[in-house]
């Protein structure tokens, strides 16, 4: 203990003071300035050990042998009333009879009745608190564990003490696991995603356990140095998520069902990074399966494939093979706008080449921008490749410098530009007038042309 009792008896004694109840010491603490104990100190201050007031100003310590006498009757622990029966006390230090109470109508049975052989503070009779209530024993816990009863005495601290010594060097009661707190067999049902992942699981079994918190433990095993190799481009550049892991799983077996359901290996693609860099350019699996079928729809599909493809590896710079169309489709960095337009504008190119005309990126936008499908660009170019044939073996007749290109005959024929149409109406114009000069002129019996002579 800290401040033992040295001198008299451990004790509490009850004491009023204006209608307020309250206890003291009554042996002397190690620690008591000037050996004064506090019951006396209380006592010099104005309280008292009767109800009514009065009594004693000070109360002389008793032997730590358990001496019992005392200088007031509200300390001593035998007596008899005046007819010679036992006194008993009730919870505020008033002797009585016992089984009788005090008759003061203001008092509870539980402050009034004489039901206790010892005065307030010891034995059974805990007293009342400063409101009137019943005070509550003083506990004491052992290093076992146990509750006991408070001190009230040398030989109850001794006894308690010999009790210490007993238990010392015993193992103590088993720590309770709480029902809430997982096996980590029990984890690895909750989070599979993590198993077979490098250390993943351990790092968040290892920290749910420690914490008993699933949030500290997927923080942890986000903050792993393992965490960016089995999850690359979930984080964004300031260090936040673009999905959580769950979410990460599955659109990682969308973008692989996109690849299996169009003849791709999946693996292929998931090593050479593009998984990782389609989920870092946010692209979704439903944007991802419109890229992959628009192009293979273009490049495998088409009765135009090879021409469609040999157009969009001049023109935008990729390889004519299957796959590495296909991969043109796969980059985060283009729009499905975008790559829609350059397989539209691909498709036009290789209708173009089929009449052996030149078909330009400018060209093909500006025909699509005119609503031109390639079923239109079809039609339009069978009958341009005619036309320009014509026109140009006219204008060579002619003696024509300019040709006639695919680009005039676009002007004419799709946009009405009315300088192109013009050129073109002058060439057959000239080859009707020439027509008409030699099926109407005059000959001689030599058979030259004579009189009308052609412009």
């Amino acid at each position: 203990m800290s401040n033992p009792i040295i001198k008299g008896k451990n004790e509490q004694v009850t004491i009023y003071k204006d209608g307020v109840i309250s206890t003291a010491q009554k042996g002397v603490r190690k620690n008591d300035k000037n050996g004064i104990s506090e019951l006396n100190r209380k006592l010099a201050a104005g309280w008292s050990l009767n109800p009514g007031g009065g009594g004693p100003k000070s109360v002389a310590p008793t032997s730590t042998q358990g001496s019992t006498s005392s200088t007031s009757s509200t300390s001593s622990t035998s007596g008899s009333t005046s007819d010679g029966d036992e006194v008993y006390y009730n919870r505020l230090g008033q002797p009585g009879k016992k089984g009788e109470r005090n008759p003061d109508p203001n008092l509870t049975d539980d402050q009034a009745a004489y039901l206790f052989k010892d005065p307030p503070g010891q034995g059974d009779n805990t007293g009342l608190t400063a409101s009137g209530a019943v005070a509550s024993a003083p506990e004491t816990t052992t290093s076992g564990g146990e509750t006991t009863a408070g001190v009230t005495s040398s030989e109850d601290f001794f006894n308690n003490l010999q009790k210490i010594f007993d238990d010392f060097g015993k193992a103590l009661n088993p720590l309770e696991t709480p029902e809430d707190v997982l096996t980590p067999e029990q984890i690895e049902d909750i989070v599979p995603w993590l198993a077979g992942k490098g250390t993943l699981l351990q790092t968040y079994t290892d920290n749910y356990i420690e914490t008993g918190n699933a949030d500290f433990a997927i923080a942890a095993v986000r903050q792993s140095e393992e965490y960016s190799t089995y999850y690359p481009g979930i984080k964004r550049d300031d260090g936040s998520l673009r999905m959580n892991e769950t979410q990460y799983e599955q659109t990682r077996e969308g973008y692989f069902r996109v690849f299996l359901e169009n003849g791709l290996n999946p693996t292929v693609f998931d090593q050479a990074g593009k998984v990782a860099q389609l989920i870092a350019g946010d692209v979704s699996v439903p944007e991802f399966r419109t890229r992959v079928e628009a192009t293979r729809k273009a490049f495998v599909d088409n009765p135009l494939a090879e021409e469609i493809k040999a157009y969009y590896s001049t023109n935008f710079g990729v390889d004519v093979n299957d796959e590495a169309v296909l991969v043109a489709g796969l980059d985060p960095d283009m729009s499905v706008a975008i790559l829609t337009n350059q397989i539209a504008q691909a498709e036009l190119g290789a209708e173009a080449a089929l009449r052996n005309l030149d078909l330009n990126t400018q060209q093909a936008q500006r025909l699509l921008q005119a609503g031109i499908t390639q079923e239109g660009a079809s039609r339009l170019f069978a009958r341009s490749a005619s036309k320009i044939g014509q026109l140009n073996r006219l204008s060579r007749q002619q003696s024509r410098s300019t040709p006639i290109t695919l680009e005039s005959v676009i002007q004419t024929d799709v946009f009405q530009d009315p300088e192109s149409a013009r050129r073109e109406q002058a060439i057959l114009a000239q080859n009707i007038s020439a027509s008409s000069v030699q099926a109407g002129a005059a000959r001689n019996q030599g058979g030259a042309v004579v009189g009308l002579e052609e412009a």
